[in-house]
C-alpha cells in the first residue's frame, strides 16, 4: 500500500519479461504482466487508488525477507504472537499453452488460521 516508502525498500520479483516489486511488509504495490511496459495490474506505489495485493497476518506482526539462495524466490517470514510463518514468492512462466502467460505464485506455510488476505486490481496508471 502506499505508505511512501522509498523505491529500495521494495524487493524485484522477475520473470525476465514482468516485474513485481513487493514491500518489506510482504504486498505486491506494483506488478504488471507479460512485459514491463504492460499496463499494471497493481500500482499503489503510484496511487492510493492503484491497487495491491497481500497476504500476511490478521492483527500486528513483524517482517523480514531475503531471497532464497540465488534466486527470484522471495522468502517473507512474518511474526505475531501467535507464532511465525512464511511467505515464498515467485513471478515466473506458466506451463499453459500461451508462449508467455506469467503467474505470481505464493505459498503460505507454518500457520495456523491467523492469516488475511487484501487488496485488489486498482485503476491503470495514467489511465
Amino acid at each position: 500500500m502506499v505508505d511512501g516508502l522509498p523505491i529500495g525498500d521494495y524487493a524485484l520479483l522477475s520473470d525476465c519479461r514482468s516485474a513485481a516489486l513487493v514491500s518489506r511488509a510482504g504486498s505486491v504495490d506494483w506488478l504488471c504482466f507479460r512485459r514491463f511496459d504492460a499496463p499494471a495490474v497493481f500500482c499503489c506505489i503510484l496511487d492510493p487508488a492503484g491497487g495491491h495485493f497481500a497476504i500476511r497476518p490478521a492483527g500486528q506482526f513483524t517482517a523480514s525477507r531475503a531471497y532464497a539462495g540465488p534466486t527470484m524466490v522471495l522468502e517473507t517470514t512474518f511474526g505475531t504472537v501467535a507464532g511465525t510463518g512464511s511467505e515464498p514468492a515467485t513471478l515466473h512462466a506458466s506451463n499453459s499453452a500461451s508462449p508467455h502467460n506469467p503467474e505470481l505464485t505464493t505459498r503460505i506455510s507454518g500457520m495456523r488460521a491467523w492469516w488475511r488476505r487484501g487488496g485488489g486490481p486498482g485503476g491503470r496508471p495514467g489511465g
